[in-house]
């Protein structure tokens, strides 16, 4: 469960309504798609509501290296991740993936949505 204290957050989105703010020019202020994997960051510095903070969203493809490290020293293990374990499968190794390489996940051939290059 994502609580006040936690920064990033895995999740698959529940609507269509939040829009990515990711550094992929093709994919930045698109709507991520509902079912789509997304990564939450929080940021609780909103002076009038400190208790309930701003969550930001992006598509999981345009998730930088640089959000990985940030991750990785504030979680150290994946599996502590807030949402990392209502994953599936198939999307805990893409996020598995990622976070061994410290970089954005670039899918296979096989993957249909557009990779970005970051």
């Amino acid at each position: 469960m994502w609580t006040a204290s936690s920064c990033y957050y895995l999740a698959y989105a529940p609507t269509s309504r939040a829009k990515c703010v990711g550094h992929v020019p093709t994919l930045r202020a698109t709507k991520i798609a509902k079912g789509e994997l997304r990564l939450g960051s929080s940021n609780s510095l909103i002076p009038h509501s400190p208790n309930k903070p701003l969550t930001s969203w992006k598509h999981w493809t345009c998730v930088s290296s640089e959000t990985i490290s940030s991750m990785r020293l504030q979680y150290g293990d994946i599996t502590t991740i807030p949402g990392y374990a209502t994953l599936t499968p198939d999307d805990k190794e893409r996020v598995r993936v990622t976070w061994n390489e410290a970089g954005v996940y670039r899918g296979t051939t096989e993957d249909s949505e557009e990779q970005p290059i970051v």
